[in-house]
């Protein structure tokens, strides 16, 4: 017989739950460039962690437009924005 594979163990990892399903891992957050597709940043947290708590290092001040999905949208974020631009909006759906 083999021997067992090393059991791997995501130390940094947390439990999230949403719409009543449990995850447990990571989470990806991108900036993708509009016009071309790339991506211009991204940060890697643990599960748990709220879109919203890594706006500031995913967002460019280059005077673009920013879009994100409703977990981006808070009063903090709309004063961001709004200073950024001078004029937060949220686009309708």
């Amino acid at each position: 017989m083999g021997e067992k594979p090393p059991c791997f163990t995501a130390r940094d990892a947390r439990w999230v739950k949403k719409n009543g399903v449990s995850y447990f891992g990571y989470k990806n957050h991108i900036s993708v460039d509009v016009k071309y597709g790339f991506v211009r940043h991204y940060v890697v947290t643990d599960a748990s962690v709220h879109d919203s708590q890594v706006f500031s290092q995913l967002v460019d001040i280059d005077g673009q437009e920013i879009w994100g999905d409703s977990a981006y949208h808070s009063t903090d974020l709309e004063w961001t924005l709004a200073k950024i631009h001078e004029k937060g909006y949220r686009r309708a759906k």
